[in-house]
């Protein structure tokens, strides 16, 4: 399987040969959603709360007496029944959290770049050296390989503050390393792009 691989300029050079140990198989889509699944519900924070009869102010003193008054007997004015009244079966706080074990999640990974690689979605960039760490040389580098206006989700071999400087302003380019590459940060995105030194690191770790 073969990808376009850039310059630094953003100029096609042509086509490379991607590690057949990584880009190779079925694509899973079942374990795509269910990894991405159990992703979006670990970043649920669950912090829904509401209040109980017994947690709203007020309500100590029974509002009126038990017997002989004709209206519904009462105990309390806080009751889920009345107006300021606490609310039945609210929502608590609770965790979302899905165990997702390293397999499934490798695996996950391993097909959704094989997608993209199908999908002509995953360029290669030979060099990641910008003359400054200028936002207007990353979109020019962007618009020189056709990604303008795109999602695009560049993998880099390490954290650069000179590229994320000179990326932090572009609101669909999101940067990161091969270790933190995630299956859903491939899925959700138009375009892959990963420099030459992060597919060597991702092929030698041999961990997809």
């Amino acid at each position: 399987m073969e990808a376009r691989i850039f310059a630094p300029s953003g100029k096609e050079l042509g086509n490379v040969e991607l590690p057949e140990d990584i880009f190779s198989g079925p694509v899973k889509k079942h374990l795509i959603y269910e990894v991405i699944k159990g992703h979006l519900a670990n970043q649920r924070q669950g912090t829904a709360k509401v209040k109980g009869r017994g947690e709203v102010r007020g309500g100590g003193r029974k509002p009126w007496r038990q017997k002989g008054t004709g209206r519904a007997r009462s105990g309390t004015s806080r009751s889920p029944i009345w107006v300021g009244g606490g609310r039945a079966f609210g929502p608590k706080p609770r965790s979302y959290n899905v165990t997702l074990n390293r397999k499934m999640r490798r695996q996950a990974l391993r097909s959704a770049l094989i997608a993209k690689a199908k999908a002509q979605q995953l360029g290669i960039l030979e060099d990641l050296s910008l003359p400054e760490p200028k936002t207007r040389h990353a979109f020019q580098m962007l618009k020189s390989m056709g990604f303008e206006g795109q999602r695009c989700l560049l993998v880099i071999e390490q954290y650069d503050p000179m590229v994320l400087r000179a990326t932090g302003n572009l609101p669909k380019l999101r940067v990161t390393t091969w270790e933190w590459m995630n299956c859903h940060d491939v899925v959700n995105t138009d375009q892959v792009l990963m420099t030459k030194g992060a597919l060597g690191k991702l092929a030698e770790a041999k961990k997809l």
